[in-house]
C-alpha cells in the first residue's frame, strides 16, 4: 500500500460527476473536503481492511475496482464490486461497528481515504460542509440497503 499527500487534485476536481458522495458540492467545497483526505494507491489482490476490523475511515474510489468478500462457516461470498465514483466503508464508519466484510482491490486501485479522525474534524470545522456529506453518505447507505434488498429477495425466490 503506497499513500501519497498529492497536492494536486486537478484530475479528481475534473470528474465531480462521477462521485455521488460529493453530490450538490460546490468546487470550493470538494476542496475543502479533499483537504481532509489522504489518497493511497494499492496493488491488485491487496486487502484495505478485513472483516471485523475496527473502521477507520470512509474512501471513495478514484481509479480502479475493488471487491467486498463476506466469510461465514469457512465459505467465501462475493457481496459487490465498486469501481470508479463509490465510495464504500461507510456503513461501519457511522454505525460504529466491525467492518462486516474484507475489502481487496480487483486490480491497481487509487483511493481517497476520509478518516474517522478527519470526519470529526470536519464535523467541528465546517458543519454545512459536513452535513451535506452526511446526507450524501445517507443516500449511499440508503442504495446500499436497497441493493442487498433486491439480492435477498433473488435468494429468496429459490
Amino acid at each position: 500500500m503506497e499513500k501519497n499527500n498529492l497536492e494536486n487534485y486537478t484530475e479528481i476536481l475534473k470528474n465531480l460527476n462521477s462521485f455521488p458522495i460529493l453530490g450538490a458540492f460546490s468546487k470550493d467545497e470538494v476542496t475543502e473536503f479533499l483537504s481532509y483526505t489522504e489518497i493511497t494507491k494499492i496493488k491488485s489482490g491487496e486487502k484495505i481492511f478485513s472483516q471485523g476490523d475496527s473502521p477507520e475511515a470512509i474512501y471513495l474510489i478514484a481509479e480502479g475496482e475493488i471487491k467486498l468478500e463476506y466469510e461465514i462457516d469457512s465459505k467465501i461470498y462475493n457481496l459487490k464490486n465498486y469501481k470508479k465514483g463509490d465510495c464504500f466503508g461507510q456503513l461501519a464508519l457511522i454505525g460504529i461497528m466491525p467492518y462486516l466484510a474484507t475489502s481487496i482491490c480487483v486490480e491497481d486501485t487509487t483511493l481517497i481515504s476520509l478518516s474517522k479522525f478527519s470526519f470529526h474534524a470536519l464535523s467541528k470545522n465546517n458543519i454545512k460542509l459536513f452535513s451535506k456529506l452526511l446526507l450524501n453518505i445517507s443516500r449511499e447507505i440508503c442504495r446500499y440497503n436497497y441493493y442487498l434488498t433486491e439480492c435477498l429477495g433473488e435468494v429468496l425466490k429459490k
